[in-house]
């Protein structure tokens, strides 16, 4: 039994003073330990945004209580418009917010060259510009934040029915 054990050593050892002329095992193993797990953490990084983002706190809940899997319906990023606190008298008006969320990173360049941004729930957004101000739907974007794959635009009010319509 002890020549089969020493027997399996010394094949370990030759296999892997082999693999030590192929590679550097002391840097290749080391960074291969110290290496961080990559995990998917686009819908963290939502949260974290929504959640940095100063008067928004109304949205970012409704947004959280929504449990939308950002990373499958937009894995190449997202652009949401949140409405800040002091726009939103009734929470209610957020029943719907995928009516905010548009896939895709949303750039003033973007805005510059669109009428219209299609959102999650199918619906379209119209943008307009009044004198370098842009308007999503009639209520006008106060801030632009970029954190990653997720642009956070806030807006001083809130869509109404009367402002969506279906994309067709």
């Amino acid at each position: 039994m002890k020549k089969i054990v020493i027997g399996m050593m010394a094949a370990l050892v030759a296999g892997g003073m082999v693999c030590a002329q192929n590679m550097d095992l002391t840097t290749d193993l080391v960074d291969a330990i110290a290496a961080p797990v990559v995990e998917d953490t686009q819908s963290t990084d939502i949260a974290a945004a929504l959640a940095e983002t100063e008067n928004t706190q109304i949205f970012s809940n409704a947004v959280a209580a929504a449990d939308i899997d950002m990373a499958a319906v937009a894995p190449e990023g997202i652009t949401i418009f949140a409405p800040v606190d002091t726009a939103i008298v009734d929470a209610t008006v957020l029943t719907n917010v995928e009516d905010y969320i548009v896939p895709g990173i949303v750039t003033d360049e973007t805005l510059a060259t669109t009428d219209t941004l299609t959102t999650l729930s199918g619906k379209e957004l119209a943008v307009t510009s009044v004198d370098g101000t842009y308007f999503i739907n009639g209520v006008a974007l106060t801030d632009s934040i970029e954190k990653g794959n997720v642009v956070i635009n806030t807006l001083e009010g809130v869509f109404t029915d009367a402002t969506l319509s279906l994309a067709f």
